[in-house]
């Protein structure tokens, strides 16, 4: 973990270039013991970009130990994009976070979640809807997430402590900081039952260029997005331009003309960019999960075979490499993404996308959207 926290502390890296290095490299590790000549061999990374990895890793392994002391200190895992526990619904964008740091019980992978944002300037109006409509959600046991700010995410967060649920507030800031500072209260009880993420770490203040990539989190963590009220220009807007982007269903609360908070909700349901939402038959019609007699292991969208895997034994006579990954995606439980693949089974990108193509052709593995493979 060490070498994966500081390869996300380099500068000028970033978490797609991150994801390349340790692909490429194998390892986060081998990233670090690499001379700047091999480094530029990976793609995007130039010799600018290698010459400052290269100046910069001790410094970069030397704050990555702090941060794991303070992350011990205060109960935060820290979830790098090849872990287990990692959220499952990012895993098919490309904005994917290298790594995030989460505090709390619940796991980020429930079968069905749902975001609910709004104005910071909430009304009675958008604030008893969104208490009534968590209230109607429970039967589906959803996990509610929002971004913890003043109006309608912090009514999201309560109301789902409130009815029980797990609710996951994703922050603009290392989880050091709570912000607003008025909701730490609250921010501890959703420890018990859910959990705070962010993709900073600690130290890292909620400056305004970082609430994008927050509402990108809630966003991308949710298979539904509801806006409970908004004004034309707003971060509720942002998250569900977002979501439309990755391809949930977005829906918003409509209200009367007049209403400066309902504005950029009916501007949303003009302009088609979210269904319209009087009530949870609205959801169920549109999400389809009123008629889901059972709820499939979720993937970002992709429905995970629940066939066992072939035995590794039947894997003996393939060449070396194919028997390799074979065994990677069998242990990650039958399906994993191309750059997990060449990490876990320690083999150059190169060689591994000739190795796919081959299992393929064999009938060994299926293809699935955003670069993942499944054992057939």
């Amino acid at each position: 973990m060490l070498y994966i926290l500081a390869l996300s502390m380099l500068p000028n890296v970033g978490s797609k270039n991150a994801k390349l290095l340790m692909s490429y490299c194998g390892s986060a590790e081998k990233v670090f013991k690499l001379p700047a000549g091999k480094l530029t061999r990976v793609p995007n990374i130039g010799k600018l970009t290698a010459d400052a990895i290269v100046a910069h890793r001790e410094d970069a392994l030397k704050r990555a130990e702090k941060q794991l002391q303070i992350a011990e200190k205060q109960q935060v895992q820290i979830l790098p994009y090849t872990h287990e526990d990692f959220p499952q619904r990012f895993r098919n964008h490309d904005d994917m976070p290298f790594l995030i740091f989460k505090k709390g019980k619940a796991s980020l992978n429930q079968p069905r979640s749902v975001a609910i944002v709004g104005t910071r300037k909430a009304t009675d109006y958008g604030k008893n809807f969104t208490a009534d409509i968590i209230k109607d959600l429970k039967k589906y046991k959803p996990m509610i997430v929002s971004g913890l700010a003043y109006g309608i995410d912090i009514q999201a967060h309560r109301s789902a402590l409130q009815q029980e649920l797990p609710t996951i507030a994703a922050l603009a800031s290392g989880l050091d900081t709570i912000y607003p500072a008025a909701h730490k209260n609250t921010a501890e009880q959703i420890c018990q039952n859910g959990a705070l993420i962010s993709e900073y770490p600690f130290g890292v203040k909620p400056e305004a260029r970082h609430f994008p990539h927050r509402n990108r989190l809630i966003a991308a963590l949710a298979d539904v997005v509801l806006v409970a009220e908004a004004a034309i220009k707003g971060g509720a807007l942002i998250t569900a331009e977002i979501a439309n982007v990755y391809g949930k269903d977005v829906f918003a609360l409509p209200g009367s003309l007049d209403m400066t908070y309902s504005e950029g909700c009916n501007h949303l349901i003009k302009t088609h960019k979210a269904h319209l939402l009087t009530s949870i038959s609205d959801i169920d019609y549109i999400a389809r999960w009123d008629t889901d007699d059972m709820i499939p292991a979720h993937n970002n969208g992709i429905e995970v075979s629940t066939t066992k895997p072939k035995k590794t034994a039947l894997f003996q006579e393939l060449p070396e490499s194919e028997r390799r990954i074979a065994q990677v995606i069998q242990t990650a439980g039958g399906t994993l993404a191309i750059d997990e693949i060449a990490i876990k089974a320690e083999l150059p990108m190169s060689e591994v996308s000739v190795a796919l193509f081959q299992m393929e052709f064999k009938d060994l593995i299926k293809a699935l959207p955003g670069k993942q493979y499944q054992l057939t």
